[in-house]
């Protein structure tokens, strides 16, 4: 989708010879060498899954249910933000649950790294990775724990927590722990990206891999012809057959400012220019998003997990300026790095965990204005987004839940 008050941004060139759309010699070479290196892979993918299966690597065993979240391609499809759901399904029905990353970027010891024991959040964006630390932001009562090996999470989550259920945040390539239930996320516009795996795709296995999911998620699928929905869920059903296919999106629940915490009403993006800031898998469903409701949108993109220095925020006031823009907008993965952009990381408590949940059912004031900051800066306004089915989410939940009950 693209807007009329869009800026212009050229597309890295490497993803366009991936996608065909780049012609000559030098493109088709490359292409002709990243095949070979997807090849290669693949074969590597396929050794790994086959070790497992067959005994020649282990696959343990957790002491509780364990959920696993993921898709099959890289970039954001909303695996954080259904783990979030999940979570909160089960903090509903009774349970304890505990979120389980790997924590993309964490350098270093200790095997094991609490970023929240369900109460507070103890580490920051950079001991503890963005993702990990957003999720702490919005549940309370669910310790959020990181670590490269998976078992051991899930053992300290129930030695420390007594969870009764892990949910794996990015969990569908986590080979190494036995999972009772797997849900993989799909983006319906582009499911299969161009049907090639790494580096000459952007797919982390091959399609015929989603036959290990028992649910399937068919993500944001308003945003695509009926027809080719029916034919998408054609394909899942013969690739999972017995799978669960259900439908959902990401939908804007809530605009507020980071400095001050004030709360506005979506209504007040309508007509309004703002900078869309991110640093996120896939920005172009942020800004649609943000298009959907009215804004007139200048993207800032930056490469998923980048870490903020207090000169990106700098560029992006100069760009707020320049378009004339009255307001950043950013998301909230981005927002736990910016609101530590620039302080000393003491290694202390950074807040209650589960703020930003229990404040999206807080109403936003009527009539309230979008105005420039302190000194004229444009505010940095976070948009918040949670996860809806339109289709299959009470089996999903049900299904979910007897997981983590062990009823399966």
């Amino acid at each position: 989708m693209r807007f009329p008050f869009s800026a212009s941004l050229p597309t890295p060139y490497l993803l366009r010879v991936a996608d065909g759309e780049a012609t000559g010699p030098l493109a088709f070479g490359i292409r002709a060498g990243l095949r070979v290196l997807s090849w290669l892979y693949l074969g590597g993918v396929g050794a790994s899954v086959l070790a497992h299966r067959s005994g020649l690597l282990r696959c343990e065993r957790a002491p509780c249910p364990v959920i696993g979240v993921g898709n099959l391609t890289v970039g954001g499809t909303g695996k954080s933000t259904a783990t979030a759901e999940f979570a909160r399904w089960l903090l509903e029905a009774g349970l304890r649950p505990a979120v389980l990353s790997r924590g993309y970027g964490v350098q270093g010891s200790p095997p094991v790294r609490v970023v929240s024991d369900g109460k507070s959040i103890l580490l920051g964006p950079e001991e503890g990775g963005d993702e990990p630390v957003m999720l702490a932001h919005h549940l309370a009562g669910v310790p959020v724990l990181i670590g490269r090996r998976r078992p051991h999470t899930a053992r300290a989550a129930v030695e420390r927590f007594s969870a009764d259920a892990c949910l794996l945040d990015d969990g569908f390539q986590v080979w190494n722990l036995r999972k009772d239930l797997e849900v993989v996320l799909l983006d319906s516009r582009r499911p299969f990206d161009n049907g090639f795996v790494l580096p000459r795709g952007m797919l982390r296995e091959p399609p015929s891999h989603l036959g290990r999911a028992d649910a399937v998620v068919l993500m944001e699928p308003d945003r695509v012809e009926r027809e080719a929905l029916a034919r998408l869920r054609k394909r899942v059903e013969a690739l999972a057959p017995g799978a669960l296919v259900a439908e959902a999106g990401r939908v804007p629940e809530r605009l507020w400012d980071l400095d001050t915490g004030q709360d506005y009403p979506l209504s007040a993006l309508e007509g309004l220019p703002v900078v869309a800031l991110s640093a996120i898998g896939n920005p172009q469903g942020f800004e649609d998003l943000l298009g959907s409701l009215g804004a007139r949108i200048y993207p800032a993109r930056l490469p998923d997990h980048h870490p903020y220095t207090p000169g990106d925020v700098e560029w992006v006031q100069r760009l707020a300026k320049r378009k004339g823009a009255a307001a950043i907008i950013t998301t909230e993965k981005d927002a736990v790095k910016l609101d530590e952009c620039g302080e000393a990381q003491s290694g202390e408590g950074r807040g209650e965990a589960g703020l930003w949940g229990r404040a999206q059912a807080a109403e936003a004031p009527e009539g309230a204005v979008i105005s420039a900051a302190h000194g004229g800066k444009a505010p940095m306004l976070v948009f918040s987004v949670r996860l809806r089915f339109t289709a299959g989410g009470d089996a999903l939940r049900e299904r979910v839940l007897a997981t983590a009950r062990g009823e399966r």
